[in-house]
Formats: C-alpha cells, sequence, structure tokens
C-alpha cells in the first residue's frame, strides 16, 4: 500500500491501516506504541454487522494482539445521533473483545462515549485543548497530512 506519515494503508482494505504515530503520556494504559492496526467506520463499505463481527474475531486472539487493535468511529456522512448510537455498540464490542475505541474528531462523542482516543483533524482544537478535557491517560492522535 501507499507509505503515509499518519499510517500504512491496505490496498485490500482502505479503512484498515497500519498506526505509526499517535500522541500518548507514557503514563496511559492503553499504550500508543502497542497499537498496530486500525479499523476505521464506514457505513457504505462496511457494514455495521461485519464491523462487529470482526471486532468479535479480534477477541477471540491473544491479550497481545488484542491491545494491538483500535477501531476508530468515523463516518462523516452519518448524523451525529447515527454516530453516537454506532459508537455506543462499538464502544460495547470493544471493550468486551479488550481493544481500544478512538473517535475521530468529534471531542463531545469520545466524551459521551468514554472513548479511549481521539483522533483530530487540521481544523480541529489543538492538543492541548483536547488533554485538557479528555484527561492523561487517553490517547490523542493528529492528521499529519
Amino acid at each position: 500500500g501507499e507509505a503515509k506519515q499518519a499510517g500504512s494503508w491496505s490496498a485490500a482494505n482502505p479503512w484498515l491501516c497500519r498506526i505509526d504515530h499517535l500522541i500518548a503520556p507514557h503514563s496511559s494504559a492503553l499504550r500508543a506504541a502497542s497499537l498496530r492496526a486500525l479499523q476505521i467506520t464506514d457505513a457504505r463499505a462496511l457494514p455495521e454487522a461485519e464491523l462487529v463481527a470482526r471486532i468479535r474475531r479480534v477477541g477471540a486472539l491473544p491479550e497481545a494482539a488484542r491491545r494491538a487493535f483500535a477501531v476508530e468511529l468515523r463516518d462523516p456522512e452519518l448524523s451525529t445521533r447515527a454516530l453516537l448510537a454506532l459508537g455506543r455498540t462499538l464502544r460495547e464490542e470493544t471493550r468486551a473483545a479488550g481493544c481500544a475505541l478512538i473517535v475521530n474528531d468529534r471531542l463531545d462523542l469520545a466524551l459521551l462515549l468514554d472513548a479511549d482516543g481521539l483522533h483530530l483533524g487540521r481544523r480541529s482544537i489543538g492538543v492541548a485543548e483536547a488533554r485538557a478535557l479528555l484527561g492523561p491517560d487517553r490517547l490523542v492522535s493528529v492528521a499529519c497530512h
């Protein structure tokens, strides 16, 4: 796949990428260094039932593999209500599977869902502001392109 500064994208699944750069405190229970795969949500490309099935398959893996996997709630086509509903499902499934939930560019949803992290875009609030609201133990990633 095409290498990008923020990760390497899979040619077979453009919504699954390898994570290269995240910002996290050293004390974080969920360490950025341990994350290796990120499933990005997209209702058009991956129906919710298949996404949930993938998360459940991850839950059957050894602990180290589960801790290396994260799901990013990102679907700009969905309304806030629909994103929150999907996020609640994903939060329940990721907790049961032992993997992380990261919310894309929606600090409000990250807080409501008690997400493990937040991904900030180029037009988002700053890392310091996000960190002040999220606390020291959640991941914050930043778009590099």
